[in-house]
């Protein structure tokens, strides 16, 4: 997927793309033209050799403009005058033209006072950093094949920064590997050249800020043992070591990234580091100092290892698995090579995946598989594959643990893996298998966090069984306690939003679903699966912007967690939106990201192939490509359509491909339906394989009631009515169903439906008595105030009615009267309205 930063300079005439050195720039522009001709310019300054001079600067810019192609300018700052108007010139021809510069050096020219604008440049990108996506990109055109989640983590390590960001792709290109979070060779160069520069003291300022991560400047100088001055920060920040802030509570110092903090400790000595540790102990929380305690040690401290574990166990106990990974992990490095540091490497591992951080867990991994077979270690490793998406080996995992485990002698083991197996089993969508591990782990577990976790997601089971309303009741049991830890109540808010997605319940699935994404202190893992849910909630009630900004921050938050197990959930809704918007492009590219393997688990293969369905541009026989799969499996069969419609997708393309007793026969063995919008979508495509069209109608009219709730669904009933209706010679009244499909599709922005329906409409041709008699007086009162030019949110303050009031009237008035869009309102009927002798409508 390339960024978005290069798809607007491959898009524009003429580009002007700066970074502070121009390699990023120039990177980022020959990315946007690839193959394009690059010119390096050179100018005509001292450092030069005489015969690089403006003149050959200027030949160079001839040949490339004639060769016909894209024409890249590496340090354009350089160029002389007439090269920057002739490279304007030939932009306004139709050549691609982009200009990358170094901000830090001086131009050559005048034209850059205004950024260029006077060239006539149409697209401008100033760039601070690199973005994920563009590191992906970036590493491909090295020859490097960098998944997202590695981008992301390589994001993470040097913040984007472009001069780190290059440094560690030319090191991986070199190495033939991926980038690791080793500090690249340009990148310890440069800090350790920009130490000498700044001083000893600046240095130690810079050590200090690296040991601490953030402070504000009066611990920092009580770790550096030194003043810190204002013009100290000017030469550190100037150098980039440091970054300076100011917030609501004052200054604060910080490592502009991980590597750079990484590259000033290595260029340090052990003695100097070691020091900052021992006094960053009197300026941090406990947990913390006990980690810096670590960190200061040379060799191992069993006593040291040990109080670090009692902590770990402490926050883990709280749910704070990320300051719980981390002390398991210091406690690691300082409890020497016996059982106690495998245990506590476990223990890291294990704290690592439940914080959602599954890329440092998986740096642990190799480690862990080392070790003998034991409960603990085949449950920590059957956790990560369950994260992972390999339930295979997850099972395996997790049966040997099982087995191996003594419950009753070993409760709180015991309960830890029935928890596992219990997610296991809900990611399977197994529902009696979920109900019986997660009794298993409440019985062994007390008031233990596997416990705890297992009374929050039990409901879940008894929704992927069927009965929704005792999973309701259990979930609604949970909340009512009082007290609860913010972990538990996050697990439980999930299964609220989750279950009542599931029973139709929008408005309080919505709210459920943000609590859980928004708990502070919640766990990565849990939000993934808030975000996927809410996503499909926004979607149904047709906030498609919101629907497709919680699905990004899922896969956003997938990739930076390294956690795949969601992601096909928050690109299906992707791929949804995107195709009905007629973004084809990004609707294939969210497929394509969907796709899991064969052996992935369900509720991973469903959402993948209902996100091919979605995308696809081959008509039925290519959904029914998508969606195969699932008609052979067992397991998809017994999937109720409340959390996952795919029989009525499949059931509408067997029928679209002349197989209607086959679609009849899929939607009699599917479970039965418990919500209204699922029992929509079923007797949606129950009437549409009905053979006798009177009754496929009068069975899509009695939809039409269940539908005025979900706006996607009520413009599809409106749709496949208004066709059925066509095609049986009801031409007035297919009119009229069209013709509110159409609105309702408009205010979606539903393109790609839009076009349908209005081929639809113009094969059934228009009402022939629309007329504003018609309109009830509320009706009445609505499109008056919308042909005056009022917005919907104006108009429900005016007439005192919420914004979804006014909408439903508004596409009753566009049915009525044969229109879809305002303008089209207007125009025809602008004049009768206004001068209508009806006096206002009373509420």
């Amino acid at each position: 997927m390339d960024p978005w930063s290069a798809r607007r300079i491959r898009g524009a005439r003429l580009a002007v793309v700066g970074d502070r050195s121009g390699r990023g720039a120039r990177a980022l522009a020959m990315l946007a033209h690839p193959g394009a001709a690059v010119v390096q310019a050179l100018g005509t300054s001292d450092a030069h050799d005489a015969a690089h001079d403006a003149a050959h600067d200027a030949a160079r810019v001839r040949r490339a403009v004639a060769a016909g192609g894209a024409v890249v300018v590496a340090d354009a700052q350089r160029l002389a005058e007439a090269d920057l108007r002739e490279l304007a010139a030939a932009a306004q021809r139709g050549t691609p033209i982009a200009l990358a510069r170094a901000l830090a050096e001086p131009p050559a020219s005048a034209l850059w006072a205004d950024g260029a604008r006077a060239l006539g440049a149409d697209v401008h990108v100033a760039l601070d950093a690199f973005t994920p996506d563009e590191i992906a990109a970036l590493a491909r055109t090295l020859g490097l094949d960098l998944a997202a989640a590695a981008a992301v983590r390589l994001h993470r390590c040097t913040a984007g920064a472009i001069e780190a960001t290059l440094a560690a792709l030319d090191d991986a290109a070199r190495s033939g590997g991926g980038p690791g979070d080793a500090v690249p060779a340009g990148e310890r160069q440069r800090v350790t050249a920009a130490l000498a520069e700044v001083g000893a003291h600046a240095a130690n300022v810079a050590l200090a800020v690296a040991i601490l991560g953030e402070a504000v400047p009066s611990d920092l100088a009580a770790v550096a043992g030194t003043e810190i001055t204002a013009s100290v920060l000017d030469a550190l920040t100037g150098r980039g070591l440091v970054v300076a802030r100011r917030d609501r509570d004052g200054p604060r110092v910080l490592a502009p990234s991980p590597i750079v903090a990484r590259a000033v400790q290595e260029a340090s000595a052990w003695a100097d580091r070691a020091r900052m540790h021992e006094a960053a102990v009197g300026v941090t929380d406990p947990h913390r100092a006990l980690r810096h305690r670590a960190a200061a040690v040379l060799g191992s401290d069993p006593d040291l290892a040990a109080l670090l574990a009692e902590d770990g166990a402490a926050l883990a106990a709280r749910g704070e698995w990320s300051s719980a990974a981390a002390a398991f992990a210091a406690a690691t490095g300082v409890a020497g090579d016996g059982a106690t540091a495998r245990e506590l490497r476990i223990a890291a591992v294990d704290a690592y995946v439940s914080a959602g951080d599954l890329g440092a867990a998986r740096e642990l991994v190799p480690a862990i598989e080392a070790l003998p077979s034991s409960p603990e270690r085949d449950s920590v490793l059957g956790y990560v594959a369950i994260q992972s998406g390999r339930p295979a080996e997850a099972l395996d995992r997790l049966e040997r643990a099982w087995k191996a485990v003594n419950p009753r002698l070993d409760p709180l083991r015991g309960a830890r893996i029935a928890h596992r197996r219990g997610l296991d089993a809900l990611v399977r969508w197994d529902g009696p298998a979920l109900i019986a591990w997660a009794d298993r782990a409440i019985e062994l577990g007390g008031e233990a966090p596997p416990a705890i976790e297992s009374r929050a997601f039990r409901g879940l089971g008894a929704a992927a069984s069927g009965d929704l309303v005792g999973a309701a009741r259990a979930v609604d049991e949970g909340l009512a306690e009082t007290g609860l830890p913010v972990a538990v109540s996050q697990r439980l808010m999930l299964g609220v939003g989750w279950i009542q997605y599931g029973l139709g319940d929008l408005d309080r699935a919505r709210t459920a679903l943000t609590a859980a994404r928004e708990a502070v202190g919640g766990a990565h893992r849990v939000s993934l699966w808030a975000l996927g849910w809410l996503a499909r909630v926004q979607f149904e009630i047709g906030d498609w912007d919101g629907a497709l900004a919680s699905a990004r921050e899922a896969v956003d938050l997938g990739d930076s967690t390294g956690i795949v197990l969601c992601s096909p959930l928050a690109h299906w809704t992707a791929a949804e939106v995107s195709a009905l918007r007629g973004d084809q492009e990004a609707a294939e590219r969210h497929a394509a990201a969907a796709r899991v393997a064969p052996t992935g688990y369900l509720t991973q293969r469903i959402p993948a192939a209902l996100a091919q369905a979605a995308a696809t541009r081959g008509g039925p026989r290519a959904v029914l490509a998508a969606v195969q799969p699932l008609l052979v499996d067992p397991a998809a069969q017994r999937v109720g359509p409340d959390f996952w419609p795919w029989h009525p997708v499949a059931a509408r393309a067997l029928v679209e491909s002349g197989r209607a007793d086959e679609a009849t026969a899929l939607l009699d063995a599917a479970p039965r339906p418990q919500s209204t919008p699922a029992r929509l979508r079923m007797s949606v495509a129950r009437a549409l394989a009905e053979p006798d069209a009177d009754i496929a109608a009068a069975a899509l009219q009695g939809c039409l009631a269940d539908a005025e709730a979900f706006p996607v669904a009520a413009g599809d009933v409106h749709l496949d009515l208004g066709m059925l209706l066509r095609r049986t010679g009801h031409r007035r009244d297919a009119a009229h169903h069209l013709a509110a499909a159409a609105a309702v599709f408009e205010s979606l922005g539903a393109q790609a439906r839009l076009q349908t329906t209005d081929r639809e409409r113009g094969r059934s041709g228009g009402p022939a008595d629309a007329d504003v008699a018609a309109l009830t007086p509320h009706e009445l009162n609505v499109a008056r105030l919308v042909v005056a030019g009022f917005t919907n949110r104006r108009v429900a303050e005016q007439l005192y009615l919420s914004p979804k009031t006014v909408q439903f009237h508004l596409t009753r008035i566009f049915a009525k009267l044969g229109v879809t869009t305002r303008g089209e309102l207007t125009a025809r009927y602008g004049g009768e309205l206004e001068n209508r002798p009806d006096g206002p409508a009373q509420r």
